[in-house]
């Protein structure tokens, strides 16, 4: 499984590359993993990047659904060279009035619990 680093360096590729100078994109955030930890036996981490806030899973399974926060979000399976597959759950679609990075940060901080919480609950329910 990557590691946050292989995960920053990635999506940092990836913006340089596709959304720099995008105008949908927020040019003061920047690529940042917070949150990493392994969850029941998966991977997991949070994904600021100037375009979104994301949820991501690395397991062998990934999830079409992962309810999070009483509400149904849908699980996307992405795949990038150096990470293998890996799930993704949108869960901040829009940051463009996120202020700087502390802020995006502070609003990551507190998707992180539900969010090992879901995948936690995902697993339990798979080894039913």
């Amino acid at each position: 499984m990557p590691g946050t680093a292989e995960v920053r360096d990635a999506f940092a590729a990836i913006h340089h590359r596709v959304f720099w100078g995008d105008p949908a994109a927020n040019e003061r955030l920047r690529v940042e993993v917070v949150g990493g930890r392994t969850v029941a036996g998966t991977t997991t981490m949070l994904l600021i990047t100037p375009w979104t806030i994301n949820g991501l899973i690395f397991s062998a399974e990934l999830p079409a659904v992962l309810v999070l926060a009483d509400a149904r979000r849908p699980g996307h399976v992405l795949g990038l060279p150096g990470l293998g597959r890996f799930g993704a759950v949108n869960l901040v679609p829009d940051v463009s009035a996120i202020p700087d990075q502390a802020g995006a940060r502070s609003l990551a901080a507190t998707w992180v619990k539900p969010f090992r919480a879901a995948v936690t609950a995902l697993i339990a329910a798979r080894s039913t």
